[in-house]
């Protein structure tokens, strides 16, 4: 799932491997013509075969004043630029890779890898955490196939759409899933993310109860499926907790803390919104103790995010009435004082998970996510600031 598209056409003509966009590499222009030559049984060529020479296919060439700095050539074109971006990319240079892919696709747009060039550059915005411009790419590159391979495009909406929903953007995640060709095939267990996605979309608009129960349901399928297969399924598994960690936090979002002058009102919706949240963290370790990278990262997150969703909600809540200047001055102190405990067990979580990172598999752009999680907690609770109030969203890594 996390793999760069390497070229199509290439492959087709030396190895005829099937052109699963995951996994195929571009091959370099010398190592085809070696594998070329040395096709049909390493047969030598003739004499008069030795003179043949096969038509030539002029590329555009960028020639340059000077050595330019992103490619280190003289002159390059658009074969250079793919090989470049998968060799960044392979390398871990993403930054790089992004860099030489949109060069490729502005400068050289009818270059036949282009269509794999817009999923490698997606890929690459994903990995340095920039999850609109990675979920906009995999929307043009799934315009780009439609046609050829509905389920292609068809993979390539359901990751947009989950990329949408790590960003909180909800109505756009489902207009992704709704994007999805009639006529793709997916297999079953891409279909229990579709149906996931498309839960948490319900959720967002208030569908709670139904968002559970579909959840419930897909659970409960994975795991017939598994006792019926005996195929395990950690990547959908761990999605379908993650979720509904997610759900959890929205419901608890949901209760809102107006009852300031009515103690026992306030005191049943503070036991409501504290269990909710509760029950977030509980399904949020689920998904974090199947490993799996993609979901370990954005489970790790919010399990620290649950404390300071409640912390951000007990802030938020209005003042009792009736209460002067100088009293409203130490109720806040002392909410403030109160509400560090969730400040500090947020801190606490963010420090441990970052600890297992390798254990958990958590990517770079997550790490750094936590990271700035941490260091936010830990400013405040060591000068007593106190961040303006509002409950915490899902992050946007990289401006994304």
């Amino acid at each position: 799932m996390k793999e760069p598209i390497r070229s199509y056409a290439v492959l087709e003509k030396v190895t005829s491997l099937p052109m699963d966009p995951m996994v195929h590499p571009r091959v370099p222009l010398l190592l085809i013509a070696l594998l070329l030559t040395a096709g049909c049984a390493h047969v030598q060529p003739t004499g008069s075969e030795r003179g043949l020479r096969p038509p030539v296919s002029f590329e555009p060439i960028r020639i340059l004043d000077g050595t330019d700095p992103l490619t280190g050539l003289e002159a390059y074109d658009g074969d250079d630029l793919f090989a470049l971006g998968y060799q960044a990319f392979d390398e871990g240079d993403h930054e790089r890779a992004a860099a030489l892919y949109e060069r490729m696709l502005v400068e050289f747009p009818e270059h036949p890898d282009c269509t794999p060039a817009t999923w490698n550059l997606a890929l690459s915005h994903e990995k340095l955490g920039r999850l609109a411009d990675a979920a906009a790419g995999l929307s043009a590159y799934a315009q780009l196939v439609v046609e050829a391979d509905p389920t292609d495009a068809a993979r390539a909406r359901v990751r947009q759409a989950g990329l949408l929903q790590h960003a909180e953007r909800w109505l756009e995640s489902g207009e992704a899933l709704a994007s999805i060709p009639a006529d793709s095939e997916l297999p079953p267990e891409q279909v229990w993310e579709v149906e996931i996605l498309a839960a948490m979309v319900d959720a967002a608009a208030g569908g709670h109860d139904d968002a559970e129960d579909e959840l419930d349901r897909i659970r409960r399928d994975i795991k017939r499926t598994t006792r019926k297969l005996g195929e395990r399924f950690p990547y959908q598994s761990a999605m379908v907790w993650y979720a509904a960690g997610q759900l959890y936090r929205m419901r608890a979002s949901a209760v809102l803390l107006e009852q300031a002058d009515d103690v026992a009102a306030l005191d049943q919706d503070l036991g409501r919104k504290a269990g909710y949240l509760l029950e977030a963290r509980q399904h949020l370790k689920r998904s974090l103790r199947h490993g799996v990278s993609a979901w370990s990262g954005p489970a790790a997150f919010a399990l620290g995010a649950v404390y300071e969703d409640f912390r951000a909600d007990l802030l938020a809540a209005p003042r009792p009435t009736g209460l002067s200047s100088e009293a409203g001055a130490v109720y806040d102190e002392l909410l403030a004082e109160r509400t560090r405990q969730f400040l500090e067990k947020a801190a606490v979580d963010y420090r441990e998970v970052l600890s297992l990172s390798q254990l958990l598999r958590l990517e770079d752009a997550w790490i750094d996510v936590i990271q700035e999680a941490l260091d936010r907690c830990e400013a405040e609770l060591e000068t007593g600031f106190t961040a303006s109030a509002g409950p915490l969203h899902a992050p946007r890594p990289g401006g994304g």
